[in-house]
Formats: structure tokens, sequence, C-alpha cells
């Protein structure tokens, strides 16, 4: 039976309608479900002007065509169907966002970066526009990086492209290589939203995180014009013993300007070559305390990793293949690009939705929701194993090189 994924379907429908990016908090997507349902246009109207988006009554009644049915009358239009409905095995038929990396190469070399092994040599730019021209028929979301995208010459055309098929198309950037030429490109371009990342306002820290001498403060005046241009801009921030005891000046800063979110967080340290770089390794008293000091500022999105799993409420459940996929510069198509063992196709030789309903996807995604019943899974006998699944694959396989080990922070067992 296909099933519809509400929290998905509100935050892309109404996203569509309104013409803006936009997440949106769990509750308030139950909220407006609810209005939908039983067509209290108030509360979805109430909800359209706290968020301040300009949406009229014709727009309002086509989200609620799109969404009211009942199970002895379920009929949705075809543009509904191809981007939100679901197989039995809970995977949408099409994936719903595409994260593509276009160039491994990058004009910094920040420590923390986990993917700054990728030496391997990019896929042709035919393969890449053809790639864009068909994910750009069924995904509803598209986030392109790197390495550096803005230095892809074909970056500004992948996302005309895109856009003009009514993809809500991402970037994600360290800033350096803006400026009021390439913003004015990319607003032709028709780009919505951007992910700028920017982990400090001092030169010398700049220089020592990235290996290279930039004035940062001129990321923050791109951040600026590309706010004046009504790009949606969240900024992200990676904490490391550089700039923990100075990291309230940026975020200060940015509090200046309608950024979306400025999201701060810790480096993953699951990968070999981080595992034990003294400068990404805090404490929890450190986490705790930092996350004390960020907690009086409105847009600040702070994320301290888990430790350890001591109830089934800290527990992560793995989403992999259900609604999105990773394409790398070489082409390879990824369940999670975390590890080699989740590589499950390449666009060289083949479509992508040919491999997202291949028996290597469906296979990687049954194996992952149900690894717990196995009786050599350490989660076999867990009476919580049903919360988490097992967990995250990826830190399993990083740290414990064994998918059938309990997640590498659980307690529970």
């Amino acid at each position: 039976m296909i099933k519809i994924d509400w929290y998905y379907d509100v935050v892309d429908i109404t996203s569509l309608i309104t013409g803006e990016s936009m997440t949106l908090d769990h509750s308030i997507a139950k909220a407006l479900k609810i209005s939908l349902i039983h067509h209290n246009i108030e509360l979805l109207e109430r909800y359209l002007f706290n968020e301040r988006l300009s949406v009229n009554s014709r727009d309002i009644y086509k989200l609620k065509k799109r969404l009211l049915f009942t199970s002895s009358d379920f009929n949705l239009d075809e543009e509904f169907h191809k981007f939100n409905c679901y197989n039995p095995q809970g995977r949408r038929l099409h994936p719903h966002t595409v994260y593509v990396s276009t160039i491994n190469q990058c004009n910094l070399k920040c420590y923390y970066c986990s993917i700054s092994n990728r030496n391997s040599s990019p896929a042709s730019s035919l393969i890449f526009k053809q790639l864009i021209e068909e994910i750009s028929c069924y995904a509803k979301k598209v986030v392109i990086a790197g390495g550096e995208p803005f230095l892809d010459k074909n970056l500004y055309n992948h996302i005309a492209k895109l856009t003009e098929s009514g993809v809500v198309c991402y970037i994600s950037t360290n800033g350096t290589p803006l400026s009021s030429r390439s913003i004015s490109k990319l607003i032709k371009s028709g780009v919505k939203f951007i992910q700028v990342s920017l982990d400090t306002l001092d030169p010398n820290i700049f220089e020592k995180m990235t290996l290279t001498t930039f004035l940062p403060f001129n990321i923050i005046e791109s951040i600026e014009e590309l706010i004046d241009a009504g790009i949606n801009v969240v900024v992200r921030t990676v904490i490391s013993r550089d700039n923990f005891e100075s990291i309230h000046f940026l975020v200060e800063k940015l509090q200046e300007y309608n950024i979306i979110s400025h999201n701060i967080s810790f480096a993953t340290t699951s990968y070999e070559h981080l595992r034990n770089d003294v400068r990404l390794i805090f404490s929890q008293d450190e986490m705790d305390q930092l996350e004390n000091k960020l907690a009086g500022y409105s847009n600040v999105n702070f994320r301290k990793p888990i430790r350890k799993w001591l109830s089934d409420k800290n527990a992560v459940r793995c989403g992999m293949l259900e609604k999105s996929i990773s394409i790398l510069a070489n082409g390879d198509i990824y369940a999670c690009e975390h590890h080699d063992i989740f590589k499950i196709g390449s666009v060289i030789n083949n479509k992508l939705a040919d491999v997202w309903s291949s028996e290597a996807a469906e296979g990687m995604h049954y194996l992952v929701n149900n690894q717990v019943y196995d009786s050599g899974s350490e989660c076999f006998s867990c009476d919580k194993k049903e919360s988490c699944k097992g967990g995250c694959p990826a830190e399993k396989m990083l740290i414990m090189n064994n998918m059938l080990s309990k997640d590498p922070r659980c307690e529970l067992l």
C-alpha cells in the first residue's frame, strides 16, 4: 500500500506553492496537516503570516487540493504522485533529494574536512550535464557541493536547468569565491538557497584552519549581498580548538544579518585521518559550556554529538535510501558517502533512476532496516532495537568495520 509522508509532503508542497525554500519543525508540519484535513484555512494563513510568506487564496486552495484526500477516495494528480509516493518498502519511487559533488577540487585545505582524501578523477562535464537533465525530471531538491562548487565552470548552467524544471537548488560553498559578479550570476540562475561555511572572523585563525590566507570579512560582505538579493542564506560553522574560544564574536556578527540559520557543530571524527586529531576532540563539559554560551542567540542551531545513547530517545535511526542519494565527482553513486561499502553504482554507465530502483539499492535498504533481526547481530536481543534499527551503518563501518555490531554510541545493551 502506498503511503504519504506528511512531514516531507507538507514541506515540499508548501515550498512549491510559495516559491520559498524551507524546513519546518515537525510540530508546525503537524499543525499544517491538521489545518488541511479539517479545512481550517485560518490556521494555515496564520502560519504563513508568521513565517512572512505571501500566499494568495488561490494558492491556498491549490495546496488544499493537492493534499486533501480520504482512504476511500485516493485521487492524486500525476505531479503529486511523481514527487511524493512510496513503494511498499517505504522508499520513494524516485529520490526526493540528490546530493551532487560535481568537482573534487577545493581552494581551501581545512584540516577537519572529511572529504579531503578524495583524489579520484572527476567524471566528464557531459556526464554531469546528462545527470542534471535526468534528475530535473523527478528530484524535488538538489544540493550541489564539492570540493568547492564555484570552481566548476558549469555550475550556473546546472543551477539554471534545475530551477527551470521547478527543482529547489541548494549550493554549499566555503564563500571565498563569492563576488558581486558570481552573485549576479546566481540571481539569474534562479538559486534560492545557499549554505556558506565560515568558522571565524579572525584572519589568523582562518589561515590556521584552512591553510589559506584570506580575509573572512569578505565572506561577510558576500553574505550581506546574497541576502539583499533575496537568496536564503545558512551559515555553517565547525568548531575546533582554534576557534572554540572566539566563536561568540562570529555569532554576534551574524546576528546583524537576516540569515535563515547559523548551524554550529563539531567536526565528524569517525574518519581514520581525523579520529585522533586533538584539535577536534572536546570533553562533554566543554561542549556543554559552549551550548550554554550560545543559548541566548535566536538563529543559532547548535549541534553537539551524542557521545552515549543512555536511552532510546538518544538513539538515531538511519534513513538510508528512503528519500536521498549522493553522487560523487567521479560519478560514483552512494547510498551514504561516508564509506565505500555503500557504493551502489555509477552515473557513467547508468541512469540514476535505474540505480535507485536496482537490486543493489533495494538490497542495501533491506540490510540497513533488517540487520537487527539477524541472529548474528549484537542488537538481536535488545528490546529497544525497533527505535534505532541498529543505529548508523556508517559509524559502525568506520569505527567497528562490522554492520552487525551495535552502534558505537549505544549503551542500551
